[in-house]
């Protein structure tokens, strides 16, 4: 994986000799777009427009990471959440001011992402009707709406400032500087300096509450951070480097397998799409020939490191953990116990197809399934509040209405990230949608694998890339 980087330098050094400048997937041409920044910077509304945009996503992306409480049972989930919630209640009022409501478009409101996500917080609200336990499903509409004010808000003010995608990736490469720092120092805390094995990584709790989903959501990340080594200039171009290195670095470190499929997953798409496409991206036959002979040496070296590695070697055994079954009866299985709960899932799903059993009701009726003789879950310490699969999970909850919108979700953006690749964009505007492409990707291996579901932090960055790609 540490290819990745070695290719993200290859292509920054080739394209920016000629680079223009930074405009959004729908912004006017470059020239325009320096007029607009000039007039922006002589009016009064500069400093507003920017206020708000630093404001909002600023908090979303950089400071909503950081925020825990020791006293909760999650130190994370809840406190994060509520954390959100109100920041979405000040933001709303603030958008209603006349001073900024008049900087807004709001017929991006009616984009086809916005009236799927509508329906998807109405389908979940509505299938607490289907539950046994109500009380237990209001996390997850809270949690659905503030994913979707995040995303109403994210693409009204996304377009308000007239360079924003660079001054997005900026956000980013911060919000991956401080969460490798965060990481980096709750390691160092905890276990002190040095590589330590999957066991011992578990045992960190503190802001990265959970390794497997930190792990995702620094794999969230790492697209952007990528993404600014090629498009930011000076200063803020090194920044990008060292977010990126040191976030792959943590990955590693964690030694998520979700988390590592999910990167090679999202590299590979968006590798092979600058491959197939480099004359749109400002690449030369070249760095074309540099980048293919990069990622497929990366790939060999990955794999022959992983064959040889001594059997003690902590990344080698997790990596061969997903192809080698263990040898000891008694030891966890290969994937975690997975099928098994994706087995019960399945049943639930055949019980209740269209109505699912209420948002939040899994856990209430996960013990209904647990009675065959062929399920022997006494080797997995796994506890089972999720069964690890996002698309299993909202179709056990929602139905079938729910689970067709939350796809929908999805199709909707590959849509306009389609439709942005074949527009003949600037190169910078294919950049941008190239990272969103590469998060998107990332997205849907950790739902498979994983819950991102469960965690505002990882809706939020999904509701930023979805209004990336519609605004």
């Amino acid at each position: 994986m540490s290819s990745l980087a070695v290719a993200t330098v290859v292509i920054a050094l080739s394209g920016s000799a000629n680079r223009p400048s930074p405009t959004g997937p729908h912004a006017m041409p470059a020239s325009s777009a320096d007029a607009a920044a000039t007039l922006e910077s002589h009016s009064g509304g500069a400093l507003l427009r920017r206020a708000v945009f630093l404001a909002f996503f600023g908090f979303t992306l950089v400071i909503l990471n950081g925020v825990v409480d020791e006293a909760a049972l999650d130190v994370s989930l809840l406190p994060r959440l509520l954390a959100l919630l109100v920041f979405l209640l000040v933001a709303v009022g603030v958008v209603a001011l006349p001073a900024v409501s008049r900087l807004l478009d709001i017929s991006v409101l009616g984009e086809p992402i916005i009236l799927l996500g509508a329906g998807l917080l109405l389908v979940t609200a509505t299938s607490l009707v289907f539950a046994v336990n109500v009380s237990a499903g209001l996390t997850d509409v809270f949690r659905t709406l503030a994913t979707f004010l995040t995303l109403c808000l994210a693409c009204l003010l996304l377009p308000i400032v007239p360079r924003w995608p660079e001054l997005l990736l900026k956000i980013f490469v911060a919000a991956g500087l401080c969460a490798a720092l965060v990481g980096g120092y709750e390691i160092g805390m905890e276990l002190g300096v040095g590589i330590h094995g999957r066991r011992a990584m578990e045992q960190i709790e503190g802001m990265m509450s959970s390794v497997n989903l930190y792990a995702g959501m620094l794999a969230l990340l790492l697209p952007w951070c990528l993404c600014g080594m090629v498009l930011l200039r000076a200063a803020w171009r090194g920044l990008a480097a060292v977010a990126s290195i040191s976030v792959l670095a943590l990955i590693i470190q964690l030694q998520s397998r979700a988390a590592w499929l999910a990167v090679l997953a999202g590299a590979g798409v968006a590798l092979l799409v600058v491959v197939g496409q480099h004359s749109l991206f400002g690449l030369s036959r070249r760095a074309r020939a540099i980048l293919i002979a990069t990622a497929l040496g990366g790939l060999a070296l990955l794999a022959i490191g992983i064959a040889i590695a001594p059997a003690d070697n902590v990344f080698a055994q997790r990596a061969r953990s997903m192809f080698v079954s263990p040898t000891d009866p008694d030891a966890m299985p290969r994937e975690g116990g997975r099928l098994m709960i994706w087995g019960i899932t399945s049943r639930m799903i055949a019980d209740h197809p269209l109505t699912g059993v209420g948002a939040g009701n899994f856990t209430i009726r996960l013990p209904e399934y647990f009675g065959d003789d062929d399920l022997d879950f006494s080797n997995v310490h796994t506890n089972w509040m999720q069964p690890h699969n996002d698309f299993l999970w909202v179709f056990a909850e929602k139905g079938l209405l729910g689970i067709a919108l939350f796809l929908g979700c999805f199709v909707a953006a590959f849509s306009s990230i389609r439709a942005l690749l074949r527009s003949g964009a600037a190169p910078t505007v294919l950049w941008i949608t190239l990272a969103a492409l590469m998060e998107l990707v990332t997205y849907l291996m950790l739902s498979v694998w994983d819950f991102p579901l469960e965690r505002i932090s990882h809706q939020v960055s999904l509701a930023v890339l979805l209004a990336v790609v519609t605004v």
